[in-house]
This record gives structure tokens, C-alpha cells and sequence, in this order.
């Protein structure tokens, strides 16, 4: 059975038969869902900096890639915080949620024990934005720390 027949036999809701699969299958039920809030899928919590953060905004801010943690160390050890070239914009209560996560997840050494707290170093590359946009990360840096 080729892909399209296989697609056109789910999408006719027809049992399908795969070759190396014992059992049949039939599709019983395909709904077509326009906006993913329109499933029925239980949320999720996590808890940053004393707030319940739904785990779906968490993930959209974290997608946005405004920020992460690669894994890196400088040669003191101390982990490094970057903030890549990128043209994503978060609001301020976004920024603040993104760091207070970043910051508590637990830097370990390299055989795997929780570090003492050293301090982060940032990397800030905004090489092709406004500097504008430039100061207004500077500012959020100077609240959170």
C-alpha cells in the first residue's frame, strides 16, 4: 500500500491494512481542529517564581528563543545566559517569567552535582537590531538584577 492510498483510506475513514502489522485498524474518528485551544487536552502547571504559569504560555515564551541556556560554561565554570540575534519580542512580564525559569533550573557540574551559585555571564547579540531595542534589554536586565 502506498502513502497516498494509506492517507486516502484514513481520510475515508476505510480499514486499513499495513504491511508487517498483524492487526487491522480502522479510523473512527478524524476531527479537523482550526486552533489548537479547541482540543480537550488538560493544562499543565509550573511553578516560576512564586506564579502557576500555564505550561503552554511557558512553551511559547520559550520558542520565541529571546533567551536560553545552551549548556555552555565559561572556563571559571560559571554558565552562560544568551540572548541571540533575534527579532522576537516579549513584554516585560514575558522577559521576567522567561528569566525567573531560566534561573531556576539549577546549573550542575560536570559530574552532574548542583553548583554552588557563581553567577551567570550574558551574551548579548544584537548585532542587526536598533539600538533601541538594545536599551530596552539593557533596562529589563538592570530590574532583574
Amino acid at each position: 500500500m502506498s502513502t497516498i492510498e494509506l492517507i486516502d483510506s484514513i481520510e475515508n475513514k476505510h480499514s486499513v491494512t499495513l504491511p508487517g502489522i498483524e492487526n487491522d485498524f480502522e479510523v473512527i474518528d478524524c476531527v479537523e481542529v482550526e486552533h489548537e485551544d479547541q482540543l480537550d487536552i488538560p493544562e499543565g502547571f509550573v511553578d516560576v517564581a512564586n506564579q502557576r504559569i500555564k505550561v503552554r504560555d511557558l512553551s511559547h515564551i520559550l520558542v520565541s528563543r529571546f533567551a536560553f541556556i545552551s549548556g555552555l560554561r565559561t572556563s571559571d565554570g560559571n554558565p552562560i545566559l544568551t540572548f541571540p540575534d533575534s527579532r522576537s519580542q516579549l513584554t516585560f512580564e514575558e522577559y521576567q517569567i522567561l528569566l525567573a525559569y531560566l534561573f531556576q533550573v539549577p546549573p550542575l557540574d560536570e559530574d552532574g552535582a548542583k553548583k554552588d551559585k557563581k553567577g551567570y555571564v550574558l551574551i548579548i547579540d544584537r548585532r542587526t537590531d536598533k539600538w533601541s531595542a538594545v536599551r530596552v534589554l539593557f533596562s529589563y536586565l538592570m530590574v532583574s538584577f
